[in-house]
């Protein structure tokens, strides 16, 4: 599928797999779709509202260097 991404465009497909966010004592884990597209030219990847952020709400404070996940259903 082409999409355009930051300006871009990709040829993506999606693929749904098992996600695990875990601070060594409690753990979440949940089914998401993630795209892979081509070519994929930033350093960085995203996370999506559907998938990642529609299952917690996150707080992050970039200063301290830290980030807070809060699964919404808990």
């Amino acid at each position: 599928m082409q999409l355009a991404v930051g300006g871009a465009d990709v040829e993506a497909r999606m693929a749904e797999v098992n996600l695990l966010v875990t601070d060594g004592e409690d753990s979440y884990t949940w089914t998401a779709p993630v795209w892979f597209c081509e070519p994929w030219l930033p350093a960085f990847g995203l996370l999506g509202l559907t998938g990642f952020f529609d299952h917690f709400k996150v707080t992050i404070a970039s200063d301290e260097e830290w980030v807070e996940l809060r699964p919404v259903n808990q």
